[in-house]
């Protein structure tokens, strides 16, 4: 959040846009590798941030000999947070019972398994995005 300000990112649409891709993926690549700015996660493995690191690569560069990884950091999991508080091995708490526990406010799960793919996104899975 930024001022108030929310933004999600829609890979797909991103790597549809054609001449704005490029653009588009270079500033996330940027705000993912600046070091000012603090990026705070959940319980993401070694897998979910290979794949957050493909997303930045322009299509056409993903299968060359050697693309240009970008470097997440600073990174925080709250998982780990968490599980270093509740001592406790980081992934066994949930998202929701740390918002809950933490902050006092409660997730709607209600679209965490919808179908991410389809196009435009409901207002209901923005708002759980």
């Amino acid at each position: 959040v930024y001022e108030g300000t929310f933004a999600l990112v829609d890979f797909l649409r991103l790597e549809e846009s054609g001449d704005h891709e490029r653009a588009g993926k270079d500033v996330i690549r940027r705000i993912l590798e600046a070091p000012q700015i603090l990026k705070v996660v959940h319980d993401i493995d070694n897998t979910a941030m290979q794949v957050l690191q493909r997303g930045v690569i322009l299509q056409a560069e993903l299968h060359s000999v050697s693309p240009h990884w970008t470097t997440i950091s600073p990174a925080l999991d709250l998982s780990v947070v968490g599980a270093f508080i509740r001592r406790t091995r980081p992934g066994a708490l949930k998202l929701s019972g740390l918002t809950f526990d933490f902050l006092r406010l409660e997730m709607c799960m209600a679209e965490a398994l919808s179908n991410w793919e389809r196009r435009p996104l409901r207002q209901t899975q923005r708002h759980y995005a």
